[in-house]
């Protein structure tokens, strides 16, 4: 299997050429910048910067209703709040989530799921 970071060149490659809109949030952003070693500006700067230029990204806010659905599905399920979150905006959103994660997989009937290499 290639690594994680080839499939997330590729997608970001394709949804440059228009292929696919990417939806983030603040937290997407944090964990990007947590696992790249990076400050907010350079996950912009370096990752972000051509899918703003070509208007293929929007960045989401959430509601404090979601924030608390988000609560209690991560309590119920026992997953971390931020995919709960992550799983409710792609459902509000009418987006694809993208994860290898298994635990998304008890959403499967509010959202689509799919891995990166599978688009």
């Amino acid at each position: 299997m290639r690594p994680l970071g080839e499939f997330a060149f590729n997608f970001i490659n394709e949804s440059i050429k228009c292929k696919y809109d990417v939806l983030i949030c603040e937290i997407s952003i944090i964990e990007l910048k947590n696992y790249l070693g990076l400050d907010r500006k350079q996950v912009f700067d370096r990752i972000l910067k051509a899918l703003i230029e070509k208007d293929k990204l929007t960045v989401l806010d959430y509601s404090e209703n979601q924030f608390k659905e988000s609560l209690h599905f991560s309590k119920k399920y026992g997953i971390p709040k931020a995919d709960a979150l992550f799983a409710i905006l792609a459902r509000d959103n009418n987006a694809i989530l993208l994860t290898r994660d298994y635990h998304f997989e008890i959403f499967n009937k509010i959202i689509k799921i799919s891995k990166p290499e599978e688009l």
